[in-house]
């Protein structure tokens, strides 16, 4: 197929290419008939496939108001393009955040928004997507007799760039497109954690994933979804060779599980899924309930400053950590009257501070 660069003032049609107007704009531009055939089928599979027609880089380089040069340079080098710092992790641990600079952060939001809003992902897949949340995710698997929850180990590292061209590729971009777009999205040839289009491309990469263990999950009776890297199965009976098809599963899907945290629920056992106890009803963690109502009542007794003596906090923003604790207790649970009462009167003391 030849360049398309020349059809760009089509840009400026309805978002359909299959009409009259595109043709007579293709010949203004000196193209055959065979080339506006080639350039129709190319536009059809795109726009039968919901994202945008994107004729070529040049086309591309246009919607995102940035020379090719520059697109070319992040392609050639994406480490330069990026800021890297670590952050802890629940456990302590480094976590490896990769921030890309404001032009390509940019960039892919353009990416993010225009393209991979575009595709459709798992039901079952519960993170990165509008209208969703730990809480909702966790619903799922309410009352429940046996809840089994897995870790994907090094979740965005283990997406490699073929992946991310392949989806490209498969929307319907030509080789070209499909190869700068992946350097686009990926660093070190991966996923980047911290880049905007990575839990959008890890959604859509999932979805193969998400459609077998959903299947074998509803063969057996069972409930599955996924946040991000947690995978959570529950239901009334659970077969011994659950865990075995599940990693198998998974490892058909270039992923690997992390044995470590892979662990079975049953009975009366606290059963916690995305941070939310899913037991009897929807609720906070009991630690963080109580952790939270023992700070509020010292602080009532003690006051604001005498607490943050005691405890010996020095952290300014102390008592809006607080009410960001009992805002999501509340937020789990709805029904709990005493945080709620505990909420009005950090909130209180919060303004009569400022």
């Amino acid at each position: 197929m030849r360049d398309f660069s020349s059809a760009m003032a089509a840009t400026t049609l309805t978002p359909s290419y299959i009409n009259d107007q595109f043709r007579r704009l293709a010949r203004e531009a000196q193209f055959s008939e065979g080339d506006v055939e080639a350039l129709e089928a190319y536009a059809k599979k795109l726009e039968d496939n919901k994202v945008p027609v994107i004729f070529d880089v040049n086309h591309l380089s246009k919607l995102l108001g940035y020379e090719i040069t520059l697109l070319y340079a992040i392609s050639n080098a994406p480490n330069k393009f990026y800021r890297t710092f670590t952050i802890p992790k629940k456990n302590g641990a480094p976590r490896k955040i990769s921030e890309p600079l404001p032009t390509l952060k940019q960039m892919q939001r353009y990416i993010l928004d225009n393209i991979l809003a575009k595709v459709g992902i798992s039901k079952a897949a519960k993170a990165f997507r509008t209208n969703s949340s730990i809480k909702k995710n966790a619903r799922i698997h309410l009352r429940q007799p046996i809840i089994i929850k897995f870790d994907i180990k090094d979740f965005f590292p283990s997406i490699k760039r073929w992946r991310v061209f392949s989806l490209f590729f498969e929307f319907g971009y030509t080789s070209q497109l499909s190869m700068l777009l992946s350097r686009m999205c990926c660093l070190n040839d991966c996923l980047p954690q911290g880049a905007p289009t990575s839990p959008a491309l890890a959604n859509i990469v999932c979805r193969s994933l998400d459609h077998d263990l959903l299947e074998y999950c509803l063969q057996n009776g069972l409930r599955y979804t996924r946040y991000a890297d947690d995978i959570t199965i529950s239901g009334q009976v659970v077969n011994t060779a659950l865990i075995r098809n599940v990693r198998h599963i998974v490892k058909c899907h270039f992923f690997e599980l992390n044995e470590s945290k892979t662990s079975v629920l049953r009975g009366g056992a606290k059963k916690i899924v995305t941070g939310i106890v899913v037991n009897e009803r929807m609720q906070s963690p009991r630690d963080l309930r109580r952790e939270f109502r023992k700070n509020v009542f010292f602080i009532r007794k003690y006051g604001i400053d005498g607490h943050l003596r005691k405890i010996r906090e020095t952290r300014k923003n102390y008592l809006l950590h607080l009410i960001g604790i009992g805002e999501f207790i509340r937020w789990a649970d709805r029904t709990n009257m005493a945080v709620i009462r505990d909420l009005i009167f950090l909130n209180s003391l919060r303004s009569s501070q400022s």
